[in-house]
């Protein structure tokens, strides 16, 4: 080959790869980001169980390390998705969203008609003492974690097997229930939540975090305005929402 076909197959390969690159960059996709950050949080939870088993036998081991691989690597995935205009952070699952930034899996809503009916805990119009999420009537997480051996027969005298599937509904935490916000209190846009969550009251929803120096008391956050407030638990009413750790 003479020097100056060397020289213009080179160049061609140059900017074969330079043509290249930007279109492998824009080839991301919304489902292959989440997926990403889904091997992410797998790579988490093996380092998570190799510290627990290095504490076991008394090996040093430092747990600050996942979590700090954790954030950042899905920081720059999200980073990454901003910069092509991609949403990379909620997915529906089976009338549930699930959340890869935190792991966790919410239930969606529905209804919003105005009327209550407690015999549908998804109904987003009902409202709650915070007692009365267990044992009073088929509880509201009663009935969402039906789940047969032990547990009450459905509301429609039918074993479910859990609202999708799960047997471990919950309330939130006041952390966890913050990381809906659409923004930071206070909020422009009410309710303050990402469209994906579907019907959602601006008022007020029960966190399961007890207030510190009166345990009548639990936490709430409103979705009108971002704002985090005490509620008295047997005789306050607000709405909820309910989590499970999905991975």
């Amino acid at each position: 080959m003479s020097t100056l076909a060397l020289r213009t197959f080179t160049s061609l390969g140059l900017l074969g790869l330079l043509l290249a690159a930007p279109l492998s960059a824009s080839a991301l996709t919304s489902d292959g980001c989440l997926a990403q950050k889904r091997k992410v949080w797998s790579n988490f939870r093996k380092c998570e169980g190799d510290v627990a088993a290095k504490l076991l036998v008394g090996k040093p081991a430092d747990m600050t390390k996942c979590t700090s691989k954790l954030s950042t690597k899905l920081a720059k995935l999200s980073q990454k998705a901003g910069s092509l205009a991609l949403e990379c952070r909620y997915a529906d699952s089976a009338g549930t969203v699930l959340d890869y930034d935190t792991g966790l899996q919410w239930e969606k809503k529905d209804g919003a008609d105005g009327v209550a009916n407690n015999a549908n805990p998804h109904d987003v119009d009902n409202v709650y003492h915070s007692t009365q999420f267990i044992g009073i009537g088929f509880g509201f997480l009663d009935l969402l974690n039906d789940c047969g051996s032990g547990a009450i027969a459905g509301y429609n005298g039918v074993i479910t097997g859990g609202f999708a599937g799960q047997c471990d509904w919950r309330l939130p935490t006041t952390p966890e229930l913050l990381t809906l916000l659409a923004e930071p209190a206070p909020c422009g846009v009410s309710p303050c939540i990402d469209a994906a969550f579907g019907p959602t009251i601006s008022g007020f929803y029960w966190a399961s975090t007890i207030f510190e120096t009166n345990t009548s008391y639990a936490w709430c956050v409103s979705f009108a305005d971002g704002q985090v407030l005490t509620a008295e638990r047997s005789s306050d009413s607000a709405s909820a929402r309910a989590v499970r750790r999905a991975f």
